[in-house]
């Protein structure tokens, strides 16, 4: 439960799965290639003689690793309290 009252401009998180509307498929379907997840990195991947050039990152609620280059990984965004978000929305 959210601890401080809701009002218009408070960050927030919370499972696709919650999603009320629209529906779980419609939801899918309005997913862009924009949008930012955090995971863990679980391993570093070479690519020829040049090393860790990519990532292997778990994400939560992705059933398998995804990878991605090392230059396009940045930190987690950080809420005003300074908590992690785990839920990041789209670039604009």
């Amino acid at each position: 439960m959210y601890g401080d009252p809701l009002q218009p401009g408070a960050s927030v998180r919370f499972c696709l799965a919650d999603v009320m509307c629209p529906d779980q498929k419609d939801l899918r379907a309005h997913l862009t290639e924009r949008l930012e997840i955090n995971g863990r990195i679980v391993l570093l991947s070479d690519m020829g003689e040049t090393r860790d050039v990519f990532a292997v990152v778990d994400v939560p609620g992705i059933s398998a690793p995804l990878v991605v280059p090392v230059d396009r990984i940045e930190p987690p965004r950080t809420s005003q309290d300074g908590v992690a978000e785990t839920i990041n929305r789209a670039r604009e």
